[in-house]
């Protein structure tokens, strides 16, 4: 169950963690440090990721916090020695990744998925953030779900354990690339390492964000995108495809498909993005995912 703004707000206020302030937020994909709690069913526990985006290859450490003995300030030190945090700034990185942590147990969290941890003012604030609640813990929670829902974009996300992030909008363009992945990849091995399901009448809104959050896994190594225009102009999910490559370095293969799709891919084309192939079909884009896998 996704969250208003004003239930999150709610929330962090309730667990003293500050928010950046407007004047000092910065939108940007590298030099962030970001933090993502969820539930590790394979282990029944908690799965805390801390991760520095940099313009090189993303630094990230894990620690699996067992749910009776809690989370331990020397397992939030290791994650901040992982990714060479200045040791001035430990003590704020526990205060903040401990805090959130309550905030998940104590709120019957699912998932919270912070976009940056900002240091402002001598500690680390909060920008950008996603908490989705168990439904079934709801009546737990009628504190935070007195007013409606925000109405957010699903993003259906399936974490795998192969090399290609395929992102497509609709299912079945999603298992028709996943098929195609293990039938014409079988013999080099290949396989998908996520995929990611966008709801179509939504596409343009969240195809960035999409974007990041595949590319960003540090199990996939090229990044497949197969869009089929059903609400929208196909030139228009190009352009917005273009926008959300920035300070994407992996190789990205894309398929478009619709009225007018030449024009589209005329448009991928003219921007001259190096890491960026167009194919046509699903085989030419296993082909290329093949190839740039083996690099």
């Amino acid at each position: 169950m996704k969250l208003s703004a004003g239930q999150k707000q709610r929330i962090l206020e309730r667990y003293q963690i500050q928010i950046v302030p407007k004047d000092k937020q910065v939108n940007r994909l590298e030099n962030r440090l970001s933090l993502r709690l969820d539930i590790n069913r394979q282990n029944q526990c908690v799965q805390v990721q801390l991760a520095l985006y940099t313009n090189k290859q993303p630094l990230i450490s894990v620690e699996l916090v067992d749910s009776i003995t809690g989370l331990h300030g020397y397992q939030v030190n290791n994650m901040a020695g992982d990714l060479n945090i200045v040791q001035e700034q430990w003590r704020g990185v526990v205060r903040v990744v401990k805090a959130m942590y309550r905030c998940f147990i104590e709120s019957d969290a699912e998932l919270i998925d912070v976009y940056s941890l900002e240091w402002v003012d001598g500690a680390y604030a909060v920008w950008g953030i996603e908490i989705d609640i168990d439904e079934r813990a709801s009546y737990r929670q009628s504190q935070l779900v007195d007013e409606p829902v925000e109405s957010l974009p699903a993003l259906q996300y399936i974490e795998l354990g192969g090399q290609v992030g395929c992102i497509a909008n609709g299912a079945g363009l999603c298992m028709a690339m996943i098929d195609a992945i293990y039938h014409f990849g079988a013999e080099a091995k290949l396989a998908p390492s996520c995929f990611l399901e966008i709801e179509d009448d939504r596409l343009l809104e969240i195809l960035e964000r999409a974007l990041e959050l595949v590319s960003f896994n540090p199990k996939t190594s090229v990044v497949m995108v197969y869009l089929f225009s059903m609400w929208y102009p196909i030139t228009s999910i190009a352009e917005h495809f273009i926008a959300g490559l920035q300070g994407i370095e992996k190789p990205v293969i894309v398929i478009l498909e619709g009225q007018d799709e030449s024009m589209a891919q005329d448009i991928i084309h003219n921007a001259r993005l190096r890491n960026v192939s167009v194919a046509h079909t699903l085989t030419e884009a296993v082909g290329l995912a093949v190839r740039k896998v083996s690099v």
